[in-house]
């Protein structure tokens, strides 16, 4: 199953590369959800018993599904759209409840490890090559991702995983100086790739990710020298941002200026109420409009894929238009001078006007489900859950195959070390 699982994310980051040379494998990252959890069920229901955390999983995807399908009905949705809908949204839980079924062996983790990591290496080669060989500008240092939308932000997010894995390494194990060494250029070397790709809005969605994590897990610690450590290295995580914006990556200050991301953050919550004043009736505000007639990513690939998708019964969505009018009328929204991350296509708004109020209280806690599967003072989850969370606050993160994926391998490789540690799980 370990193989099966890693063949399959494997896929998924490969699958813009392998696209070129054969075209079908860019459905690839929507479809295999769909055949593992297949492959789930059946390894499911042979255990003569499963753990809380896998029922709540479950049953949660279960009922968000069907929510969905209500939601479909209602609306009168075409019945592609809610297969790729909730594929998007469902296909993380699917992959992180997959694979913490069963605890692996220490080969299978190494094994899994070392080939997420090669994959990840083999990202952060294509990216230095984009931009010292090719000689390309901040939004075409793709790496593994080549032409995908959101590419250069997808390439930043991998290298930051890559290099918070290497960091957390760093300064979780005790080694000598000459031993840290390779470490300390392991996170430079990736961390350097989110500065080539510009990707402004994952390092402030990561470096405010990381300040709540260790305010979260700090009151944990029973030992006031914990404690203490955790509030200096607080003040050096945000030393270390501000020192960021200064030198390296000067686009930070883009987020820092006040008076723009008041602007930008009140533009983007337009979004709410032209989608709130589109409802038909007040059930809309609870089953949503159905998947991919608002602003999610199904709208966008609604269009883009429309020969296809329409033959199979796919309906497009009118409101997408309206709110993308919106959106290009202000430099700081559209899509030439303004940012993504002031942009009012982005996943929590997608859920809840696709879904409605239903369909955002069971994902959110389906990801609640999965945060408490962690120890309470695991700050190395704490951080990815919340980084991926926040950023589905900026764009449509959450619906980015490549992205989530790189961010549930990280998860699935941090629980099973944790579990071959079982001293890990008595808080």
């Amino acid at each position: 199953m370990v193989g099966i699982l890693w063949i399959g994310i494997a896929s998924v980051l490969l699958s813009r590369i392998g696209g070129i040379l054969f075209g079908p494998m860019l459905f690839l990252p929507i479809v295999l959800p769909l055949v593992i959890a297949g492959i789930s069920i059946f390894l499911m229901f042979s255990r003569e018993r499963i753990s809380a955390s896998h029922f709540y999983l479950f049953s949660g995807m279960l009922l968000f599904s069907t929510l969905a399908l209500i939601s479909t009905i209602v609306n009168g949705s075409g019945l592609i759209n809610w297969t790729i809908d909730v594929l998007l949204f469902l296909g993380p839980i699917i992959w992180f409840a997959v694979g913490t079924q069963g605890v692996w062996g220490t080969k299978a983790l190494k094994l899994f490890t070392r080939g997420f990591l090669v994959i990840s290496w083999l990202h952060v080669f294509l990216a230095y090559f984009q931009a010292f060989v090719l000689h390309r500008d901040n939004d075409h240092v793709v790496g593994l991702f080549v032409g995908m939308g959101l590419g250069a932000h997808c390439a930043g997010a991998l290298a930051i995983v890559l290099s918070f894995y290497y960091l957390y390494n760093l300064l979780g194990q005790r080694r000598k100086d000459g031993a840290r060494f390779p470490f300390v250029v392991f996170v430079l070397l990736s961390f350097y790739v989110v500065v080539l790709a510009d990707a402004k809005q994952v390092v402030v969605a990561f470096f405010v990710a990381l300040g709540l994590a260790m305010i979260w897990t700090q009151r944990y610690y029973q030992a006031l020298r914990y404690r203490v450590k955790s509030w200096l290295q607080l003040f050096l995580v945000i030393g270390a941002g501000v020192l960021l914006g200064m030198t390296i990556f000067p686009a930070l200050g883009t987020w820092l200026k006040f008076q723009r991301l008041e602007t930008g953050l009140r533009l983007k919550m337009q979004v709410f109420p032209l989608i709130f004043y589109s409802f038909a009736w007040w059930g809309q505000f609870l089953v949503g409009m159905g998947p991919g007639n608002t602003v999610t990513k199904l709208s966008f690939l609604l269009d883009k894929y429309w020969g296809i998708l329409s033959a199979f019964g796919g309906t497009p969505s009118a409101l997408k238009e309206t709110i993308w009018i919106v959106q290009e009328s202000h430099p700081f929204t559209n899509h030439i001078t303004g940012t993504s991350g002031f942009s009012l296509f982005f996943s929590w708004a997608g859920l809840w006007g696709d879904l409605g109020l239903f369909g955002v209280t069971v994902y959110g806690w389906l990801w609640y489900v999965i945060w408490k599967m962690f120890p309470r003072d695991d700050w190395f989850s704490k951080v990815l859950i919340l980084m991926a969370l926040m950023l589905g606050f900026l764009f449509s993160w959450l619906e980015e195959p490549q992205f989530m994926v790189a961010i549930i391998s990280m998860l699935l490789i941090h629980w099973h070390e944790l579990r071959h540690n079982e001293d890990s799980f008595s808080a």
